[in-house]
């Protein structure tokens, strides 16, 4: 089972996250390759997800950015009506290549996967800042589901210098609240006057794993 960690008392108007999907797994002998982040961090079912209390932090105008595989189209679709808001668009394309330049061939059920969503949905009205932020973002694969630092900086660019958080982040980022269970306890609101020089390169979790009695 899982443990959700308590969600801070302020409400925002940009709410970040990056989940952790749970997958179905694929079949047979190779189904363990399709499982990966299982291995690598506790995963949440669609049900824990929309169990979360996002109403809570959301601004009765608020701008969501939402991370998801294509399989996990339809969920993530799903999550953004549970958690009270409107689908509006793909904001982002994350297009991976390794580090030496060359594009990435990762896993999938079909096609070999080389990209990532994030999502945009709106609960309320909110007003674009910026008519010149791009979709598409190529870069290099680092640490196992570390996204683009690169996509906050769009994220501001576009939507202006709103009360924002980061839900199920790894590490800390000047301007940003950030929530997570790999998130240092005193570092779980970082606030825009902190220091964000410090490191966390643990896995984007909110939630902990507790073992069923």
């Amino acid at each position: 089972m899982f443990q959700i960690i308590e969600l801070p008392e302020k409400k925002y108007q940009v709410i970040y996250a990056d989940p952790p999907w749970k997958y179905g797994g694929g079949k047979g002998k190779n189904s363990s390759k399709w499982g990966n982040s299982l291995s690598q961090y506790p995963c949440m079912k669609l049900s824990e997800l929309k169990g979360m209390p996002i109403d809570k932090i959301a601004e009765n105008n608020c701008a969501l950015f939402l991370w998801a595989t294509s399989p996990t189209l339809p969920e993530a679709i799903e999550l953004i009506s549970a958690w009270g808001f409107k689908y509006m668009t793909v904001a982002f394309v994350w297009v991976k290549k390794y580090r030496n330049g060359k594009p990435y061939c990762g896993m999938g059920y079909w096609t070999r996967s080389a990209t990532e969503q994030c999502l945009l949905a709106f609960k309320g009205k909110m007003e674009r800042k910026n008519n010149t932020v791009y979709q598409v973002i190529e870069e290099p694969i680092t640490v196992h589901s570390k996204k683009p630092d690169e996509i906050r900086e769009r994220i501001v660019n576009l939507m202006g210098d709103l009360t924002r958080i980061e839900l199920f982040a790894r590490e800390k980022h000047l301007g940003w609240d950030t929530w997570g269970n790999e998130v240092p306890k005193e570092t779980q609101m970082l606030l825009a006057s902190d220091d964000a020089s410090d490191d966390h390169r643990a896995e984007p979790r909110g939630i902990q794993s507790l073992k069923d009695e």
